[in-house]
């Protein structure tokens, strides 16, 4: 009987979801709108939050919440406590074609069981380097003794305790653990070419490239430039310790210590670690140059990107980027780490500039390039939005469904 793809059932299972804002979030609420116009049907099962007030996505999408409690030291992770015979009940009567995971986290792995359970084909997206998080199961932060962690970090050398908690053994166990969970998946899905080449080398497994995509309806080029001597810059992210965004202040410090002060810094978004930040930021006496501004959404976001001359981010673990992406599809060129999938997206002299992982330094250095070739700012941004033009989100999302039917018919073929 042939496969009519309108009528697909699609059960997603997620350790993150709305009303959190991340990579994930964001690729769900694309997918979700994309797929429920064409008449799919969709159950998301993910995480409960404190206060959630749930958002309505339209009759073809249930949103199944597993309560779940969060890490004391990082209120934003979530361990499900949902009965997996509840779960099973649930999609019994959902009926899924697919079921596709986006963690290695306690929903993942029930969705893993009850692919197996009801025979339907596994989809898994790649989306976070697990194994960059050791933050999260540092012994102070599980114990929450993260108070007295942040002590010791402050008095001894913070790149040394940067690199303790990022520990090689720590990362290498965690990796082979998520590599474990993800080979139960028919086919693996990875958001870009540079972490589909990563598993490729370490598993013997379907791994399909498919770009979580870029809206480019909503995210479009500005069309004037700033030509004010000061110049705006703009970091969006979770403000958490694997997110480094203290090496984004450290290097603004040392551009003000070198006499480039003509600098505004906004800093978008919420997290574990935005109370250290800000302490830092007045530490280097920043506080008039460097703005908090929390998180944002929707027209407010896409407004801040337009407003600023240029993106910053020092995240060290992005398989993609979703906040990268957004800048480019905005026109804003982008200074990144040289790791994992940013040099697939950013390229250095072209759309922006690169700089080493955890070092302020050379994040100055790029700062300071950007700085010295401002008219270079237009050139960099046209350059980036037009680079996007194959990152579209519907080409990422008729790619992603013929994933889903050759799944399909595999399972069916057997």
């Amino acid at each position: 009987m042939p496969i009519k793809q309108s009528q697909l059932r699609i059960a997603h299972f997620t350790d993150s979801f709305y009303p959190k804002i991340d990579g994930i979030v964001t690729f769900l609420d694309n997918f979700i709108g994309y797929f429920s116009k064409i008449g799919y049907k969709i159950a998301v099962f993910c995480p409960t939050y404190k206060n959630e007030k749930e958002k309505y996505f339209g009759r073809n999408v249930k949103i199944f919440r597993l309560k779940s409690l969060s890490l004391r030291a990082y209120k934003e992770v979530k361990i499900s406590m949902a009965m997996p015979k509840t779960i099973l009940s649930q999609l019994r009567e959902f009926k899924p074609d697919i079921i596709h995971i986006h963690t290695p986290g306690p929903i993942g792995i029930l969705g893993i069981m009850a692919s197996g359970r009801l025979n339907v084909p596994l989809i898994g997206t790649y989306h976070t380097m697990v194994s960059e998080q050791t933050g999260y199961l540092f012994p102070g932060n599980m114990l929450w003794l993260n108070k007295l962690a942040s002590g010791v970090y402050r008095m001894f050398n913070r790149e040394k305790c940067r690199k303790i908690k990022n520990g090689g053994i720590l990362k290498n166990i965690i990796w082979g653990a998520s590599l474990k969970i993800y080979k139960k998946c028919d086919v693996i899905i990875a958001p870009s070419q540079s972490i589909a080449r990563l598993l490729k080398r370490s598993l013997n497994h379907r791994i399909s490239y498919v770009c979580c995509g870029i809206d480019l309806k909503k995210f479009r080029p500005k069309n004037k430039y700033s030509t004010a001597k000061k110049l705006s810059f703009l970091c969006v992210g979770r403000l958490s310790f694997e997110k480094n965004t203290d090496i984004i202040i450290k290097a603004f410090h040392i551009l003000d210590k070198k006499g480039y002060s003509d600098f505004s810094l906004s800093i978008v978004g919420g997290g574990p670690a935005k109370s250290r930040l800000e302490n830092m930021a007045k530490m280097y006496g920043l506080e008039s140059k460097v703005h908090f501004i929390g998180e944002l959404q929707g027209y407010e976001l896409r407004g801040i990107y337009k407003k600023s001359d240029v993106f910053v981010t020092a995240s060290a673990m992005e398989t993609l980027g979703m906040a990268i992406l957004e800048a480019l599809a905005s026109g804003i060129p982008v200074i990144a780490v040289r790791k994992y999938a940013v040099p697939d997206i950013v390229k250095d002299g072209v759309n922006g500039y690169l700089a080493d992982p955890y070092d302020p330094a050379s994040f100055s250095e790029a700062i300071i390039k950007i700085i010295r070739n401002k008219s270079k700012i237009p050139r960099f941004g046209k350059n980036g939005a037009r680079g996007l033009r194959s990152l579209e989100l519907g080409a990422s999302m008729r790619k992603l469904e013929t994933v889903y039917i050759s799944a399909l018919s595999s399972k069916n073929s057997k």
